[in-house]
This record gives structure tokens, sequence and C-alpha cells, in this order.
């Protein structure tokens, strides 16, 4: 899943920023929720930078190190400030050396193989009075093609989250719903395809594939064809 996912990002990066209109939204909130300043900053999954040019243009740091699995995301964190540290690594594989009293994410944990592990594991990254804040996907998120054609990602709900960070202070733990509407199937297909999202299917459609998926999805919602996004937005702190 990871290799496919990183395949599909790389392909979709130059029709990202455009297309990844939620995403983009997830991450000028997530920064409202955060502090003026802070010492030493880590992204995690910065991909294109919409998290990363919201932090540099908002909050004041002194050192930022953004990390992303495809390291063709590099010259777009260097185009927002080139004193920002690339690391080309999977979140789940590297082992970082320091410390930070915030580490941050947009819309990346959904694609995690052990969210538990990891949520274990990063504290021991997070300064003692550090801040831990992300966002990622509800249970909801997609509904419309797990319905249809039973594709979906393993999305943690608000008490699931909950659950997996019971070490620490939860400041904030929020989601909301938002439907995009599409003119057409077709049109939605793209949308997914032009954020790389489509990577929560290891599957390769064939025509056959697409009109029956074409014809489930008018079967269930009619002719108004639309996704949903469930974005969730947490703030934690080491207690």
């Amino acid at each position: 899943m990871k290799k496919i996912l990183k395949n599909r990002f790389l392909k979709s990066l130059n029709t990202y920023q455009e297309n990844a209109i939620i995403q983009k939204k997830m991450a000028e909130k997530l920064v409202d929720f955060l502090d003026v300043r802070y010492e030493n900053v880590l992204e995690i999954g910065c991909g294109t930078g919409f998290l990363t040019k919201q932090i540099t243009e908002r909050v004041l740091y002194d050192n930022y190190s953004a990390i992303d699995i495809v390291s063709e995301c590099e010259p777009f964190i260097k185009s927002i400030n080139e004193n920002i540290e690339f690391i080309t690594s999977d979140i789940e594989e590297i082992r970082l050396s320091k410390k930070y009293d915030l580490i941050v994410s947009n819309a990346v944990f959904q694609w995690l193989k052990d969210f538990k592990k990891f949520a274990n594991g990063i504290r021991e990254n997070i300064e003692e009075t550090g801040t831990f804040a992300f966002t990622t996907f509800g249970k909801n998120n997609f509904k419309e093609l797990k319905e249809v054609a039973n594709i979906s990602l393993n999305y943690y709900s608000i008490d699931e989250i909950k659950e997996l960070f019971a070490e620490y202070e939860i400041e904030i733990l929020e989601e909301e719903t938002v439907e995009i509407e599409f003119n057409d199937i077709k049109e939605m297909l793209e949308h997914i395809k032009k954020t790389g999202v489509n990577a929560v299917s290891e599957k390769t459609w064939g025509i056959k594939e697409l009109n029956t998926f074409k014809e489930n999805y008018k079967n269930l919602y009619g002719d108004d064809v639309k996704l949903t996004y469930n974005p969730i937005y947490v703030l934690l702190k080491k207690s």
C-alpha cells in the first residue's frame, strides 16, 4: 500500500494544489489552533506544502523540519522557505533523534499501517511541554466509495482517537462533514485521481469496473453525484 501511495501521490503533485480543496481548508483551520511561537517544529507528511505555508506565514519558530515519503515534494517546500530541513522518509520507519515542541500533520495519518503504534512511539519525540496537532479523516470519509464499491481505508472515529491518545491531554477533538458536488461520476473520479487519494484502493479499474461503479452509484444515489469528506481536528498536549 505504501508503494502505491507514493507512486500515486507522485503522479498527482502537479494537480494536487488546485484540487485538494478540503485538505487546504483543513490546514488553514488547524493552524488556527496553534500558539504563536514554537522553537522546534516537525511536520509529518508535508506534501506540496499546504500546512507548511500556513505555519511559516502565521507562526513564529526557530527550526522547521518537514518529512514526506515522496522526495519530489522537496522543491515545493524549499520554495516556501529554503531554510526548512526536508527529510525523505516513511514516518513509520524513521527513528527521530530529537524532540520537538510542535509536531504537526495535515491529512496524513489515515495512511498509517499501525496508528496505535505510531501514537505511542511519537510521544518520545515531543518535549514535556510540547504540542501534537493533526488532522485526519473519520469513519464517514468517502462513504460513497465504501457503500458503492466497498473501498475504504481504516478510518478512526472520534472515540477511537480519544482512546489511542489517552496518555495525552486532549485540548481539541472535533469533526465535521463536508460534501463536494460534481457534474457526473467521471468528474468525481478525476477529482480523486488528481489529489492522489485513489491510493485507497490497489485495484486498477477497466471499462467494465467503471461501468459497474456508475450503475451501482446511480442505484444508491440517483443522479446527484457527491463525495463526502469527514475531517477530524486534534490538538494534544504531552501530559
